[in-house]
């Protein structure tokens, strides 16, 4: 597997982890688009966290709509919104605002459809780790999940600020769990 991934500004749908990373359960996308764009995916066999990056939308899971998402102009502005998009799944992201709209598409196969829901930015917690103190976004985290699933397959999302620099990835295999 690959440690660093080159950027792009390649529009729409990019996978970002392919399958050549050799990883079977888990995987990392990008959806850039243009204000006023829209598109439609499937989830698949994968349970799905959205992570705005930056900018504004709306996303509609099969027929539930979420309005007004996002709020950071740039991945170093606040904790992000992430929209969870069950297996088998249609959505259709829509970029509402007046830039670029980017998403991570964080994605782990799952046994399980849930509902559809969003984690607004006041809901991400905040860790401290390592020696450093970097500090953690801890997206899907114990305490703001545990009223919505009663088993979490989706692994944690963090984002992680470490020395002013803001890196996102995904700690897939850090959390697969029961919660009762």
């Amino acid at each position: 597997m690959r440690r660093f991934y080159e950027g792009n500004d390649n529009k729409g749908y990019q996978e970002v982890v392919d399958k050549e990373a050799g990883l079977e359960l888990i995987g990392f996308d990008l959806i850039r688009l243009e204000p006023g764009e829209n598109a439609v995916y499937e989830s698949g066999e994968y349970e799905i966290g959205l992570v705005i990056l930056q900018g504004t939308c709306s996303v509609k899971v099969d027929d539930v709509t979420f309005d007004k998402l996002g709020s950071r102009r740039s991945v170093f502005d606040g904790k992000p919104t992430t929209v969870y998009v069950p297996r088998d799944s249609k959505y259709e992201v829509t970029a509402t605002g007046s830039m670029m709209l980017e998403i991570g598409v964080c994605k782990v196969k799952a046994r399980k459809k849930y509902e559809a829901f969003v984690i607004d930015a006041g809901d991400v917690t905040t860790e401290h780790r390592g020696l450093t103190g970097r500090e953690m976004l801890m997206i899907l985290s114990l305490q703001n999940m545990r009223e919505r699933l009663t088993e979490l397959c989706l692994a944690r999302l963090t984002a992680c600020r470490d020395s002013g620099q803001v890196i996102h990835h995904i700690s897939m295999i850090q959390i697969i769990f029961h919660l009762r």
